[in-house]
């Protein structure tokens, strides 16, 4: 079942590689813009993974994703 709500400033965006194993994860209430642009870039030195392999979800604080 899938519903709409409003982002929130407790959600977070996480960064995923394809294996859908969790690079890094930043609260929209620390957010900076051009921040995530910028933390993707880092991601993809640091882990040697290419920035097209590396997906943004943005993730409601009260809901869990599940496998």
């Amino acid at each position: 079942m899938f519903d709409i709500r409003k982002i929130q400033p407790e959600d977070s965006v996480a960064f995923y590689d394809k294996g859908g194993n969790e690079l890094a994860r930043v609260y929209l209430k620390s957010y900076d813009e051009g921040f995530l642009s910028y933390l993707k870039e880092e991601l993809a030195q640091d882990t040697e993974v290419i920035t097209e392999n590396i997906t943004l979800v943005i993730e409601p604080y009260d809901i869990r994703l599940k496998e």
